[in-house]
């Protein structure tokens, strides 16, 4: 079959269809990486905002508070980021518990261990967790901060 079209077709056009073939499976391929580093330097973005925004929080948080009430909590007026459905914040105790909660917390469902640094709940939420030591360097909480990854 393939011998009986070779005779048919002429040179032209299958040097044609060859070109054709290899530049589509070119930019195919090409299109693929550029989506893969898209959305890896997206994920970079989000990373890096969480970790900003849970570093200025630790920096704003006051030991004088938790050494009289035995707790962290926000001070919701200070707080720069803006309220919306894709971001939350949280602190939680060395144990675990939930101390103070700021915007979307409850929307997002599974927060994940604390132990790690970044996670990724059921593809929709980012999470950076991240220590608070008090001044003998003993971890009395622990800052969370999620951003939905709807938007990428």
């Amino acid at each position: 079959m393939i011998d009986f079209l070779r005779g048919r077709i002429p040179i032209r056009m299958r040097l044609t269809l060859w070109y054709v073939l290899l530049m589509g499976i070119t930019f195919t391929a090409f299109s693929f990486y550029l989506i893969f580093r898209f959305q890896n330097s997206l994920q970079d973005a989000i990373d890096s905002s969480l970790q900003i925004t849970v570093s200025k929080t630790i920096a704003a948080l006051d030991e004088e508070d938790f050494i009289e009430t035995g707790k962290l909590t926000f001070d919701h007026k200070a707080q720069t980021q803006s309220v919306s459905d894709d971001f939350a914040m949280r602190i939680l105790s060395a144990e675990g518990e939930v101390w103070d909660a700021y915007s979307a917390s409850e929307s997002v469902s599974g927060w994940g261990g604390v132990e790690a640094q970044f996670s990724t709940q059921q593809d929709e939420w980012r999470i950076y967790s991240q220590p608070v030591f008090d001044s003998n360097d003993q971890t009395i909480g622990w800052v969370q901060a999620a951003r939905s990854l709807r938007s990428v």
